[in-house]
C-alpha cells in the first residue's frame, strides 16, 4: 500500500471536492473555478511525473533517438518499416522534440493535450457539479493507464470521444476525419469507425437483460467456445499456425480465464444499475443511449471472450469510458438519499481500485519537482528487476 498513498491522496482530494459540488448549491462562476483547480491539480500530478508506471520503457529511448524538423532527412522516417510507432504519433513527438528534446517537457504536452481533450469531452455531456467525479472514475476505470502508459492509444480514444456529437448529429464525414486521425496515433481506433452505423441506435431493454442473463452464464460457467473455434481455423492453416495458437491460448498471460473478483461484481452491480435507471438515463439525456451501448459492447468484450483475457484488456480498454459518463449520470437521475449512498459506494470503490492497481514498485510515485526524483537510469534498474516477477503476478 504504501506506493499507493499518493495516488489515494489525488483521488481523496478530487472527491472531496465532487462532494462539495455535489452537496452544495454553488453557482456556475464557483463550479467553474472548482473544475480549474481540479484540471491544473491533474496536471501538476501526471504532467510533470517521473518514470512512473512501464511504459517509458520504450517511450524514453524512442523520443531519445527521434530527429527534429531541423535534421529529419525525409518523411521517410515516417514509413511504418523503418518506425516502430504509428505516423500521426511520430509526427506529433517530433513536433513537441523540435520545441524542446527534454523528454519531461514531451510528457508534460501530452498530460496537457490528453486532459484538455477528455475536459471538452466530459463537459459536453458531464453535469458541472459531477465534473470532479467525473475525472476521478476517469483516472480509476483505466483512465490512469491510458494516461501513464499508453500515450498513443489515449489519444485515438479521446479523439473518438470528441467524435461521438457527429454520431449523434450524423455528420460521417467529419466523425471519418476525426477517427482517421485517431487510426495515425493507434491502430486499435479501426474499431471505432463501425460503431457510426449502430452506436446512437436505442435497444430494447429486454436485449440487454438478455445479453445480461447470457454472459453471466458463459462467465461463471467458463463455457469455452472462442478458443476451440480459433484453434479449428489455426489447424486448417498447418501445424506451425497450430501450434503457435495453442501456445498463445494456453499462456498464462494471453489465456487466463476469470473468475469471481471485485471487478466481476462491480461490471454485474453497474449493469444492473444501467438497466434500473435505463428510462431515466435516456429522458434525461438522448446522447445517454450512446454511452449505455458502448457500455453493452464492454459488458460483451468481457463476459462473452473472458476465456481470452488478452482481448478482454486490449478490446474492453476501448470502451471504458462508458463508466465515465454513466456513473456521474446514474448519480445525477437518482433520488437524494440514493444518490449519496452510491456517491459513498462508488468513492470507496474507487479507492479499492486505485490502491489495486498502483501498489507495486513500478507505480512508486515521482514527481520532477522533487529534489529526490530519481533518474532514468535509476529507474530503469528497478523495473529491470521487478518488471519480469510482477508481470507473472
Amino acid at each position: 500500500m504504501p506506493y499507493s498513498i499518493p495516488y489515494i491522496l489525488l483521488i481523496c482530494f478530487f472527491l472531496l471536492i465532487a462532494t462539495f459540488q455535489l452537496g452544495v448549491q454553488l453557482d456556475q462562476k464557483t463550479r467553474r473555478y472548482l473544475n480549474y483547480i481540479v484540471i491544473l491539480t491533474y496536471i501538476l500530478f501526471f504532467g510533470f511525473r517521473g518514470f512512473v508506471g512501464w511504459d517509458w520503457y520504450n517511450y524514453y529511448p524512442y523520443f531519445t533517438n527521434l530527429p527534429n524538423f531541423t535534421n529529419l532527412p525525409t518523411i521517410s522516417n515516417f514509413i511504418p518499416e523503418k518506425n516502430r510507432y504509428e505516423f500521426g504519433f511520430s509526427l506529433f513527438s517530433v513536433l513537441i522534440k523540435s520545441i524542446n528534446p527534454d523528454y519531461n517537457f514531451y510528457i508534460l504536452i501530452n498530460c496537457i493535450v490528453n486532459i484538455t481533450l477528455l475536459s471538452i469531452f466530459l463537459k459536453r455531456y458531464v453535469p458541472s457539479n459531477l465534473f470532479a467525479f467525473s475525472l476521478v472514475t476517469f483516472i480509476v476505470m483505466e483512465g490512469f493507464i491510458l494516461e501513464v502508459n499508453l500515450l498513443r492509444n489515449i489519444k485515438s480514444v479521446l479523439l473518438f470521444l470528441i467524435s461521438l456529437r457527429y454520431i449523434e448529429n450524423r455528420k460521417f464525414f467529419k466523425f471519418l476525419i476525426l477517427n482517421l486521425l485517431g487510426v495515425l496515433f493507434h491502430w486499435s481506433a479501426i474499431i471505432y469507425l463501425p460503431l457510426y452505423f449502430f452506436l446512437h441506435k436505442k435497444v430494447d431493454l429486454r436485449v440487454y437483460f438478455f445479453i445480461f442473463i447470457i454472459g453471466n452464464i458463459i462467465y461463471l460457467f467458463q463455457i469455452q467456445y472462442v478458443k476451440p473455434v480459433v484453434l479449428f481455423l489455426a489447424s486448417l492453416m498447418g501445424k506451425v499456425a497450430h501450434g503457435k495458437a495453442e501456445g498463445y491460448l494456453s499462456s498464462k498471460i494471453f489465456g487466463i480465464q476469470y473468475g469471481i473478483t471485485f471487478g466481476y461484481l462491480e461490471r454485474v452491480t453497474t449493469s444492473l444499475l444501467i438497466m434500473f435507471y435505463y428510462n431515466k438515463l435516456i429522458n434525461r439525456s438522448k446522447s445517454n443511449i450512446l454511452f449505455i451501448n458502448s457500455f453493452f459492447i464492454f459488458f460483451v468484450v468481457y463476459f462473452f471472450f473472458s476465456e481470452i483475457s488478452v482481448l478482454v484488456n486490449r478490446v474492453g480498454i476501448l470502451f471504458f469510458f462508458s463508466y465515465w459518463i454513466l456513473w456521474p449520470q446514474i448519480i445525477e437521475v437518482s433520488e437524494r438519499v440514493t444518490k449519496y449512498l452510491l456517491f459513498f459506494f462508488m468513492a470507496i470503490y474507487l479507492n479499492v481500485r486505485i490502491i489495486s492497481m498502483t501498489n507495486n514498485i513500478l507505480y512508486k510515485y515521482d514527481n520532477i519537482m522533487f529534489e529526490n526524483c530519481q533518474s532514468y537510469q535509476e529507474r530503469l534498474k528497478v523495473y529491470e528487476k521487478h518488471s519480469k516477477q510482477l508481470q507473472k503476478k
